[in-house]
């Protein structure tokens, strides 16, 4: 797909830059959103914006592309997100969710079968 859908700030960064010679896998860009939204559930509305910084009234651009990449280059800044939630518990599975569903390379982030497989949350 090339389109420009879905409501920002859910969008996964390779919607932020498609273009007919770059388009994208609308498969990986919902696992995208899923993660957003499990960080919206988990911090309270809004906290994905205020992470990045950005205002409700952020618009959708190339810039907003540079921005979620260089902020999650940095695999540990799910790790400190988590940590200042959680304190004391181990957040490791939630973590390792978070980072495979917020990969920047499309080719690398979870797929929705991996997101079902995962750790966390535990299962009895």
């Amino acid at each position: 797909r090339t389109e420009v859908v879905g409501s920002f700030p859910f969008m996964a960064p390779e919607i932020l830059i498609a273009s007919n010679s770059s388009p994208y896998e609308p498969a990986g860009v919902d696992v995208w959103s899923c993660a957003v939204i499990l960080v919206e559930m988990l911090f309270g509305v809004h906290y994905f914006n205020r992470m990045l910084g950005w205002e409700r009234t952020t618009r959708v651009s190339p810039k907003r592309h540079a921005e979620l990449t260089e902020k999650f280059r940095d695999v540990s800044v799910i790790g400190k997100l988590l940590q200042k939630r959680f304190d004391d518990e181990d957040v490791s599975p939630l973590e390792d969710l978070l980072r495979g569903m917020f990969e920047i390379a499309p080719a690398r982030r979870w797929d929705s079968k991996r997101v079902a497989e995962s750790k966390w949350p535990s299962r009895p």
